[in-house]
C-alpha cells in the first residue's frame, strides 16, 4: 500500500523509470491544475492531494538542474491550492509553508518539506497535531521532548515547531507549559496537596520555576491563586445558604 507521506518520492521514481538516463521529460500536465481546483471545490481532498503531489513531482523531475525554479513553481502550486481551499471556507495560512520552501537547501530537503506540506494543506495537519496534543495531555507528569512529540505526530522534527505554532498559535514549549499550569490550577483548587508536590506532579523542574511559569500565565503566584479560589468558593456557598 502506498504511503501518502512518500507519494512525491514514489512518483519521481516512477518518472525516472519511464524516462531513464535523461531520455526525455514529460509535458507538464497543465490540465491537472484545473482538476486540482475542481477536486478541492468538490471537497475530494484525497484526490486533490494526489494531484498536487503529481504536479510537484513533475516539476522536480523536469527541473533538477534549476533548484530556484523548482522552489518558485512549488510555491505557486502551494498558493494555488491553499487559496482555493480558503475560498471554499477553510482557513489556511500558507506563510509558514512558503518560508520552509524558500529555506530549503537541496532537492532532497525540499522533497521532504513538500511531502509534509501536501499532507498538511489537506487537513492532515490537524489530525497529526491532535495526536501530539493528546500525547502531551496524557504525559504532563514527565518530561516531554520535541523529538518524541514530532514522532507521535509523524512530522519530521526540524519542521514540527513551525507547523505546530502556525496551527496552535504558540510554540511547543509554551503550549506544554500552559497545559502544566492548567493541570496545576485544578490541583490547587481541588486538593490540599502542597505547592512543592504539585510542582513535582506537573513536572516543573523546581518550585521556584513552577511559581514563575504559573505567574507568567495567570498573573498571580500559586499560593495566592489557591487562596483566592477558596475565598470565592466560601462566598459562593454563603450566598447559596442565604437564599434569595
Amino acid at each position: 500500500m502506498r504511503k501518502k507521506r512518500t507519494i512525491i518520492t514514489l512518483i519521481i521514481n516512477a518518472l525516472k523509470e519511464k524516462y531513464p538516463n535523461g531520455s526525455g521529460f514529460p509535458v507538464y500536465p497543465i490540465e491537472k491544475e484545473h482538476q486540482l481546483l475542481a477536486q478541492i471545490q468538490k471537497k475530494n481532498l484525497e484526490e486533490a492531494e494526489e494531484l498536487l503531489a503529481e504536479l510537484i513531482s513533475v516539476i522536480i523531475f523536469c527541473n533538477q538542474e534549476n533548484f530556484t525554479h523548482i522552489q518558485q513553481r512549488s510555491i505557486d502550486l502551494v498558493e494555488l491550492a491553499s487559496d482555493k481551499i480558503n475560498s471554499c471556507g477553510e482557513q489556511i495560512n500558507n506563510n509558514c509553508y512558503i518560508k520552509l520552501i524558500q529555506e530549503a537547501k537541496t532537492v532532497g530537503e525540499l522533497i521532504t518539506i513538500l511531502q509534509i506540506i501536501v499532507e498538511c494543506i489537506f487537513n492532515a495537519r490537524e489530525k497529526k497535531l491532535k495526536k501530539a496534543v493528546t500525547f502531551i495531555k496524557e504525559n504532563l507528569t514527565r518530561k516531554i521532548s520535541l523529538r518524541e512529540v514530532a514522532k507521535i505526530a509523524g512530522i519530521p522534527e526540524p519542521y514540527f515547531n513551525i507547523i505546530f505554532k502556525e496551527v496552535m498559535g504558540e510554540n511547543l514549549s509554551k503550549y506544554i507549559d500552559r497545559q502544566r499550569v492548567e493541570k496545576a490550577s485544578e490541583m490547587l483548587l481541588e486538593t490540599d496537596i502542597s505547592l512543592s508536590e504539585i510542582s513535582k506532579a506537573c513536572c516543573f523542574k523546581d518550585q521556584s520555576w513552577f511559581t514563575k511559569i504559573f505567574k507568567d500565565f495567570t498573573g498571580i503566584n500559586p499560593g495566592e491563586y489557591r487562596r483566592q479560589g477558596k475565598c470565592n468558593a466560601l462566598l459562593s456557598n454563603h450566598r447559596e445558604n442565604m437564599g434569595p
